[in-house]
């Protein structure tokens, strides 16, 4: 399976998820914009997870993604979110998901990429210390 169908898969898994928690509607205020650092973790977990997925030196720093979680869980608890249940108080966050993704196949051309160009996004987003980079662990080939 070539790395961009995976990525559709997940994208539209993600899409699903978000449709459910959107589905509920906010009946006591305003549906806020989702705060850019969530956005950038609700982003960088499927995407580094795809990525270990498809390239054997890549794999998942779980340690990092659990601080990263504990750290979106508290800044939504600042900025006044429900953290049981973020996404009912947020405008839709899809647009902004299919904007992140389109930018993040473009930036590494992963369009029907084989392992190999799969690999060098990981490593690339692991050397630029990116959201997604810092949640992998890049091993030698």
């Amino acid at each position: 399976m070539k790395f961009e169908m995976a990525n559709k898969l997940i994208s539209r898994g993600v899409a699903i998820s978000l449709s459910c928690f959107m589905a509920m509607p906010s009946f006591a205020q305003d549906l806020r914009p989702a705060p850019e650092y969530f956005l950038n973790t609700m982003f960088a977990v499927p995407m580094a997870e795809n990525l270990g997925a498809f390239c054997p030196t890549a794999s998942l720093n779980f340690a990092v993604i659990s601080v990263a979680h504990d750290e979106v869980m508290k800044r939504l608890t600042n900025d006044g979110f429900q953290t049981e249940d973020p996404f009912s108080e947020m405008q839709d966050t899809q647009p902004a998901m299919d904007e992140m993704l389109a930018d993040f196949m473009e930036r590494h051309q992963l369009a029907g990429a084989d392992q190999k160009m799969v690999c060098l996004a990981a490593a690339n987003e692991s050397a630029a210390g990116t959201m997604v980079g810092r949640l992998l662990d890049i091993s030698p080939e």
